[in-house]
């Protein structure tokens, strides 16, 4: 395999190549981007009419009952 590549990444080194894509290059607008954002999520979650759990009970939702009785024809109609 080629391992010399004009974005300077050895792909026969797999440990090089992982760390690479996990920890792209980040700048300040990414930071900022990422700041912000975390902010705008905050604010929506504090401020919203459920919260912010990770799981929600299908009680909370008067829709989500309806799904769950329906899933054999949402399956199928994946199939």
């Amino acid at each position: 395999m080629n391992t010399k590549v004009k974005a300077g990444i050895d792909f026969d080194d797999l440990l090089a190549s992982r760390s690479h894509r996990l920890k792209p290059p980040r700048h300040a607008g990414v930071e900022l981007g990422s700041i912000i954002a975390d902010k705008v999520e905050g604010f929506i979650a504090k401020r919203g009419s459920v919260g912010d759990n990770a799981i929600y009970e299908s009680t909370t939702f008067s829709w989500a009952q309806k799904i769950e009785k329906g899933w054999k024809d949402i399956r199928s109609a994946s199939d």
